[in-house]
């Protein structure tokens, strides 16, 4: 359910449609709170408005956010740095891509998607609900 912006190909680092309202489906998440953030590859594991995902520093500026529940057989994904971020089901290797389309393993689904943008220092996550 992807949509918007830094949420798989779709870059704009600058935020600018970012309405940072939590009425509208705005959660932000400040990068003081969670330094690793600030370095491409970095992550977090957050619940935004019930939704648990992996939130992660894909490339300079661009972020990413997808639920960490693999479809294969509901294993946590994990976000490793190496080489370069990638979205990991520890449990049987499913890999996902950016986008949270698997690209290897058995996973059959992709991985929800969220947009996220980067707005000052806070990325800004969306969520309906």
């Amino acid at each position: 359910a992807s949509a918007g912006f830094n949420v798989g190909g779709n870059h704009d680092a600058r935020g600018s449609a970012v309405a940072g309202s939590a009425a509208e489906g705005w959660t932000e998440v400040r990068l003081s709170d969670h330094p690793a953030l600030r370095d491409v590859g970095g992550s977090t594991v957050l619940v935004v408005r019930g939704q648990r995902i992996n939130l992660a520093q894909v490339e300079e500026g661009c972020f990413v956010a997808m639920g960490t529940t693999c479809t294969h057989e509901g294993c946590t994904v994990e976000v490793r740095d190496n080489p370069g971020p990638r979205f990991v089901c520890p449990c049987h290797g499913a890999l996902f891509d950016w986008e949270g389309v698997p690209i290897a393993g058995p996973a059959p689904d992709p991985l929800p998607t969220f947009p996220a943008a980067l707005r000052d220092d806070s990325v800004w996550v969306h969520i309906e609900g």
